[in-house]
């Protein structure tokens, strides 16, 4: 017997949401994220109101958490409240911001890579080239689907989703991020490390695990590994989830935003424990050079100048 998602029946004295526990998922997803919020209140205020210059990383940064929260929070109002005639412009709301939001999260990542590849401008082009590519495909997600009330008597919603452009949608984010990362990986590799990777597979463990490099570039490598492994992770989970053929839209949109609060969360994360290591005093007190040097010494501290706008 197939699995019956949909309640058989509506009573229309006792109206609730299409999928009840899809209505849970979407408050819950809104609720971790403001979870995250105010746990990280006192650093996100240091970023505003320290003695540097906010500069334009900061403002995507910030914008990047204000379209997650609205949007979040939009998705929780569409799934888990009456909001009847609504159900159509909220929706079409959270479509719209879809975009931006990509733009910014991948704007984030670009930002790192350039930071590491400052005289590499060939490098630097190439990836703006991928984020821009990015950005254009993610204009096609305002048309990605549509919510529109049960009935006439039942004021809560329920959704449809192009599945396909959807799972396009997850993909080439994901695929962007992962060259990213490699390529921060391989230039903030000692040379050392690199022709021994060739040698042997315990070389490659553990030019791969970063325990070589100190302060800024250690951050960048082992927090950004935990970055792109959560984000594969949670990308995998939620193309799956949607290449699901029974399964009501109505989940796959808020499993959608539930992959897109943690990609948030650890993006932030990243940015601020980048942030914060730039503007230590050991950093800023001595040379850091993400280039590669003829010493090997210097290869491991990672001494160079580091960009303030990282």
């Amino acid at each position: 017997m197939p699995m019956k998602w949909r309640r058989s029946e509506t009573d229309p004295t006792q109206a609730q949401p299409d999928e009840l526990l899809g209505s849970y998922i979407a408050v819950g997803t809104l609720a971790i994220f403001l979870w995250d919020v105010l746990t990280n209140l006192s650093s996100e205020y240091h970023l505003l109101f320290n003695k540097r210059k906010i500069g334009f990383p900061t403002i995507v940064y910030l914008w990047a958490r204000v379209t997650t929260l609205v949007g979040l929070t939009l998705t929780a109002l569409v799934f888990a409240a009456p909001i009847g005639k609504c159900c159509s412009i909220f929706t079409q709301i959270i479509l719209a911001g879809f975009p931006s939001f990509i733009a910014s999260e991948s704007l984030l990542v670009f930002f790192r890579l350039r930071a590491v590849y400052m005289d590499r401008k060939g490098v630097i082009r190439a990836f703006l080239v991928s984020l821009i590519i990015v950005v254009g495909c993610s204009c096609s997600l305002p048309f990605v689907g549509e919510a529109h009330r049960i009935g006439s008597t039942n004021a809560y919603c329920t959704a449809t989703l192009n599945t396909k452009l959807a799972e396009a949608m997850l993909i080439i984010p994901l695929i962007n991020h992962i060259a990213v990362f490699l390529a921060i990986s391989y230039q903030l590799m000692p040379k050392s490390e690199i022709s021994d990777s060739v040698k042997s597979s315990e070389s490659i463990i553990k030019a791969i695990s970063g325990n070589r490099l100190h302060g800024l570039s250690r951050t960048l490598v082992i927090d950004g590994q935990k970055y792109i492994l959560v984000f594969l992770i949670t990308t995998t989970l939620a193309a799956v989830i949607i290449a699901i053929g029974d399964l009501p839209d109505t989940y796959r949109f808020v499993l959608v935003g539930l992959h897109i609060a943690i990609e948030n969360s650890m993006n932030s994360y990243l940015f601020r424990s980048v942030r914060a290591k730039a503007s230590s005093t050991d950093v800023l007190g001595s040379t850091m050079n993400f280039r590669h040097t003829e010493s090997d010494d210097l290869e491991s501290s990672a001494a160079s100048e580091v960009p303030q706008s990282v």
